[in-house]
C-alpha cells in the first residue's frame, strides 16, 4: 500500500538495505545527555522568563500607581492654594 508521493527507481526493498550510518552508542549517550541538559536549562530560562515578566508588569503598575498619586496629590494641593 503506497502512501504519498513515489519516486522512480526508489522502492521499500531499496530502503530497507539502506546503510544509515550512526555514531558510536558512547557518542549517542554524550549526545542525549547534552540535550537533556539544554532541555532542563530551557525549562529553567522559561520559567524565569515568566518571573521576569511578571515582575515587570509588577513593577510597571506600582510605577503608574505612584505617578498618578503624585499626580493627584499636586493637583489637590494647586487647588487648594487657589
Amino acid at each position: 500500500m503506497a502512501v504519498g508521493a513515489t519516486m522512480q527507481n526508489l522502492n521499500q526493498s531499496i530502503l530497507r538495505n539502506l546503510a544509515i550510518a550512526l555514531p558510536p552508542i558512547a557518542e549517542q549517550r554524550r549526545i542525549v545527555a547534552q540535550v537533556d541538559g539544554l532541555m532542563t536549562l530551557c525549562a529553567r530560562l522559561t520559567t524565569e522568563l515568566a518571573s521576569v515578566a511578571t515582575l515587570s508588569e509588577r513593577l510597571l503598575e506600582a510605577v503608574l500607581h505612584q505617578a498618578l498619586d503624585s499626580s493627584r496629590h499636586a493637583s489637590g494641593l494647586q487647588l487648594a492654594k487657589s
